[in-house]
C-alpha cells in the first residue's frame, strides 16, 4: 500500500494545506469529523492532551480508515527518541517536534526518525509501518547532496564533499527504482553537480539516466507529468504544473550544458 496523501500533493505545489488537532482519546469522534470532510490533514495532540501511544494508534487506525487519503500527523510531547519510534512505528506520517531550540536539537530529532544512512533508527518487521511501502525520498538526497557540495565551496573542508558522495554513492547503490521514480528528479541536479566539482564521467551518466526518464514525461501541450503524484493527466490543481515544469525543464537544461561543456553531444 503506497502512503502518498492529501498534504503530500499540498507540498508538491506550494499549495495551504488545511487540516485540524485532535486532542480528545476518542477514536469513534474522530471518524466522524473526519468522515465527508476531505482534510489535508490531521494531526493527534500528545503534547496538550492525555493521549497515551497506544490511543494515539487507534485514532490513527480510526482515520486512515474513515479517510485512506487523509495525512495524520502526532504532536509529540517531548524530545524523547521513544516518542519518535513509537509514532513512525505506529504509521504516522509524520511529526510535529515542540520546542526545538538549537541546530543541536534539530540534528539529533532527524537522526531518530530516519533509517540509515541518514540516521540512527532502527527498524522491526511486525510493525504497523511495514504495511506502507513508502515512495523513497530520492528528491531529499539530492536537496541534501547539493546543499554539501556548497558547503564544500563556501568552506573548502573536505568533509562536506566526502559527505555528500557518501550519500549520494550509497543512494545509487541502494535503490532499485531509481530511473524510472520521478521522485528522483532533484538528484539529477545533484548528479551535474558533483560531475562539476569532481569530474567523474559516471555522475554525467547518471544525469543523462535522470534527463532521458523526465523527458519522457513531457506530454503533447509540452508540460511534464508527475505520475506519483498525479493520477491523470491534466492534474486536478493546475498550480502543480507550473511548480513541476520549470524544476524538470531546468534539470534537462542543466544537464544539456554539462554535456556541452565537456564535449559530447547530448
Amino acid at each position: 500500500m503506497k502512503h502518498r496523501t492529501r498534504l503530500h500533493r499540498c507540498i508538491a505545489v506550494s499549495r495551504l494545506g488545511v487540516g485540524m488537532f485532535f486532542g480528545l482519546n476518542s477514536p469513534s469522534l474522530a471518524e466522524l469529523i473526519v468522515n465527508g470532510t476531505e482534510l489535508d490533514f490531521v494531526a493527534v495532540e500528545l503534547q496538550h492532551a492525555q493521549v497515551s501511544s497506544g490511543d494515539s494508534t487507534a485514532i490513527l487506525r480510526a482515520v486512515q480508515a474513515t479517510d485512506p487519503d487523509v495525512t495524520p500527523l502526532v504532536r509529540l510531547p517531548d524530545h524523547s527518541v521513544y516518542w519518535i519510534q513509537q509514532s513512525l512505528d505506529a504509521g504516522f506520517t509524520g511529526m510535529i517536534v515542540p520546542l526545538v531550540e538549537s541546530a543541536e536539537q534539530t540534528e539529533s530529532l532527524v537522526r531518530a526518525a530516519y533509517f540509515p544512512p541518514l540516521g540512527d533508527r532502527s527498524s522491526a518487521g511486525s510493525i504497523r509501518a511495514v504495511m506502507y511501502a513508502l515512495e523513497p525520498d530520492y528528491y531529499k538526497v539530492g536537496l541534501i547532496v547539493e546543499a554539501l557540495v556548497h558547503v564544500h565551496g563556501a568552506t573548502g573542508d573536505s568533509n562536506y564533499l566526502d559527505a555528500a558522495v557518501t550519500l549520494y554513492n550509497d543512494t545509487i547503490t541502494r535503490a532499485t527504482d531509481l530511473w524510472t521514480n520521478t521522485f528522483s528528479h532533484k538528484t539529477s541536479w545533484a548528479a551535474t553537480t558533483l560531475h562539476a566539482v569532481t569530474g567523474e564521467v559516471d555522475y554525467l551518466n547518471h544525469a543523462c539516466r535522470f534527463a532521458d526518464y523526465i523527458v519522457g514525461l513531457q506530454q503533447p501541450d509540452a508540460a511534464f507529468t508527475y505520475p506519483e503524484l498525479w493520477p491523470s493527466y491534466p492534474p486536478e490543481h493546475w498550480e502543480g504544473v507550473a511548480n513541476i515544469c520549470p524544476q524538470f525543464a531546468l534539470w534537462i537544461t542543466r544537464t544539456l550544458q554539462t554535456l556541452e561543456g565537456v564535449g559530447m553531444n547530448g
